[in-house]
C-alpha cells in the first residue's frame, strides 16, 4: 500500500472534520447578496466607510460586492476587505465525503470501465466472464486503485494509456 498518499489522505479528513464540522452548512447557507454586504451589515459599517478603510472608492466597495457574488473577487482582495471589517477570510476546500471515499468512489468508477470494456471485448469472441468472477476481478481492481492511487487514476479516459488485450490477457 501507498502509506504516503494513505497518510495524507486520513490526516487531510481529520483537518476537515475537526477543524471546521459547521463549515458545510455555513457555505450551503451563504448570503444573498455575498459575505461582505452581508458582514457590513451586521457591522453597522456602510459602502463608504469600507472604502475608506480600504482607501478606494465607494463605487469600488461595490464592484468588488458584485465580484464576489458571480465569483470573480480575487482571494487577496477578499483578505483585504476581511482586514478591514476585523474580519479573518478563510479559503479552503470541503471535499464531498472523506479523501479515502473520494479515491475509492473514483477507483470503483475506473475499475468498472476497465471491466466493463474488457468484457465486451471477450463478450465479442465467445469468451465472457461469469458474473461472479467480473465482480470479483472489480473488487480486487479497486482495491489495486486505492492502494496505489496511480496519477492515471484521474484522467478522463479510465483505460488510458493500457491495451484492452493486455488486461484481458492478465484475468483470464
Amino acid at each position: 500500500m501507498n502509506n504516503e498518499k494513505e497518510t495524507a489522505r486520513k490526516q487531510l479528513d481529520s483537518w476537515h472534520v475537526s477543524t471546521y464540522p459547521g463549515a458545510r452548512a455555513a457555505l450551503q447557507k451563504r448570503p444573498l447578496n455575498g459575505w461582505i454586504r452581508a458582514i457590513r451589515y451586521a457591522l453597522g459599517m456602510s459602502g463608504r466607510q469600507l472604502a475608506d478603510r480600504l482607501g478606494i472608492s465607494k463605487n469600488s466597495v461595490s464592484a468588488i460586492e458584485k465580484r464576489e457574488q458571480d465569483g470573480s473577487v480575487t482571494i487577496r482582495m477578499m483578505m483585504r476587505v476581511g482586514e478591514a471589517m476585523d474580519c479573518t477570510f478563510f479559503y479552503g476546500f470541503l471535499p464531498d465525503g472523506s479523501f479515502e471515499e473520494i479515491v475509492r468512489r473514483r477507483a470503483e468508477e475506473v475499475a468498472r470501465e476497465r471491466i466493463d470494456r474488457i468484457n465486451q471485448t471477450m463478450r465479442l469472441e465467445g469468451q465472457e466472464l461469469p458474473v461472479e468472477r467480473s465482480e470479483e476481478i472489480w473488487r480486487r481492481e479497486v482495491d489495486r486503485l486505492v492502494e496505489g492511487t496511480p496519477r492515471t487514476l484521474w484522467n478522463n479516459s479510465a483505460i488510458q494509456g493500457r491495451t484492452i488485450a493486455r488486461e484481458r490477457d492478465k484475468w483470464k
